[in-house]
């Protein structure tokens, strides 16, 4: 990796984490605070995923070799954290103090399992955050078919993804739709060895300001329509690549 690039990364990371924090912050429901978190606190997140995607295909150790450290790293403390959490909200329960106990208390074990750590998409009910450790993990998983795919057909591939993430419907396969969007972007970057910190022109970079403003427009005159939430969905794509 060159270093231009690892310093980018480096001091991306840091952007990215503000907005994250920005994002899960208490805040008021002004039109600026609302269009901030549509706009540019959400492009955190998929950034996190090309940044992750860039970073795994660039190592230089085999495939085995990288997902024993995501093990590590990555799908033990999920499934510590979660199994703290189980014991966590037990207590709870036991107490009177869940809020959530006609639904968990009820559950057998193996729904509790699954409502805490929120297979098959769904945003684990005891720590939403760590969605993104588990479908980081995935995704590294995936890797070896990501890559076959990206180098027959990748800009299909992305197309396909993106107008999913665009166009979803529903939240309900947001976090899936999320992660195969922009983790292979960040596979395609590196496979084909692009120079990140060539890709931003100035004059791209204007031209990514101006088509955020009008979608600003387009996003305040239609919200509480459908069309507003593409129109958001496209002004985070504007600030992934200005936020780069």
């Amino acid at each position: 990796m060159q270093k231009n690039t690892s310093r980018l990364i480096s001091v991306l990371r840091i952007i990215l984490l503000l907005l994250i924090i920005a994002i899960h912050s208490p805040h008021n429901d002004s039109v600026f605070t609302e269009w901030f978190v549509a706009f540019v606190a959400n492009a955190a997140v998929p950034m996190f995923f090309i940044i992750s995607g860039f970073l795994f295909a660039g190592s230089k150790t085999y495939f085995a070799e990288n997902i024993k450290k995501r093990v590590y790293s990555l799908l033990i403390p999920f499934f510590l954290w979660m199994f703290v959490g189980l014991i966590f909200t037990e207590c709870k329960i036991a107490l009177g103090f869940a809020s959530f106990e006609n639904v968990f208390a009820k559950a057998n074990v193996a729904e509790k399992i699954m409502m805490a750590s929120g297979l098959f998409d769904s945003i684990p009910v005891l720590d939403g955050p760590m969605w993104y450790i588990r479908n980081l993990f995935c995704a590294c998983c995936l890797f070896p078919i990501m890559l076959k795919i990206l180098r027959s057909v990748p800009r299909s591939f992305m197309a396909i993804c993106l107008f999913c993430y665009l166009f979803r419907i529903n939240n309900f396969f947001y976090t899936t739709i999320q992660t195969l969007a922009f983790f292979p972007i960040g596979v395609y970057l590196s496979i084909y060895k692009f120079d990140i910190p060539s890709l931003f022109s100035k004059k791209a970079a204007l031209i990514s300001v101006l088509t955020a403003i009008a979608l600003t427009f387009l996003w305040y005159s239609f919200r509480g329509y459908y069309a507003a939430h593409v129109f958001s969905q496209l002004g985070s794509l504007c600030f992934i690549y200005l936020i780069a």
